[in-house]
């Protein structure tokens, strides 16, 4: 996966936008008549919605394709080798035996989800699945232990981290691309002022949402934001 394609989109945006400046500038100016300056700048304008909407769309379109891809890589489970699969038939059938071992959900909730969590905490997630799935078999249900399995599956198997690194890729792209339509109003001095001001607002609030986002990244996934313009 590589953010190439969506970099270029936002290259492109980024300068044809300040050509697209440069004119509504010289169009303002007061050697021209005011009927000429308002008729000129609000095509110009209309033309940089005409921009604006465009990379939105084809940022959402090379998002969407990321997402797909990243999809088929966490559910492309490689099919193991002899010893693999016999691993996993076990393990299917301890979950079952333990099922039938502790028959109730209260059983499974005070017996079976501690014992997990247990297991997840010494880090043998394949036997703390096993205990999961024996309280699934009984209703019993345990999102935080889940959550923390695939989160380090995520970061140590390798197609499921690759796929993290996509997801993460596509939807930064996104909003970087948001970003650079609210910077260019801002450096360019495009749009009304109360337009201005509020794009000014929106890339200080994207860039402090991406710090922190950042620090999160490198905490859970072992992944590095790279700079806003790379």
């Amino acid at each position: 996966m590589s953010r190439e394609k969506a970099r270029e989109l936002r290259k492109a945006f980024r300068h044809n936008v300040a050509m697209l400046a440069g004119r509504y500038q010289e169009s303002q100016s007061d050697q021209y008549p005011v009927e000429y300056r308002q008729r000129e700048g609000a095509a110009i304008l209309k033309e940089l919605n005409g921009l604006e909407a465009g990379l939105s769309r084809e940022l959402l379109l090379w998002n969407y394709a990321q997402r797909a891809e990243a999809s088929r890589l966490r559910s492309s489970d490689p099919v193991g080798d002899a010893a693999t699969e016999t691993r996993r038939l076990r393990e299917q059938l301890e979950a079952s035996s333990l099922a039938e071992q502790y028959p109730s959900a209260t059983q499974a909730r005070n017996i079976l989800l501690p014992e997990a969590r247990r297991l997840i905490e010494t880090g043998n997630l394949e036997r703390a699945q096993v205990y999961l799935n024996a309280a699934k078999k009984h209703g019993v249900m345990d999102g935080s232990s889940e959550r923390e399995i695939n989160r380090i599956l995520d970061r140590t198997v390798p197609h499921r981290y690759k796929a993290v690194a996509i997801e993460v890729a596509a939807v930064d792209e996104l909003e970087l691309a948001r970003r650079d339509i609210a910077e260019a109003r801002v450096t360019h001095k495009l749009g009304t002022s109360v337009e201005q001001v509020r794009a000014s607002t929106a890339v200080k609030l994207a860039d402090y949402k991406r710090q922190q986002e950042a620090v999160v990244l490198e905490q859970q996934h072992g992944i590095t934001l790279p700079p806003a313009h790379e």
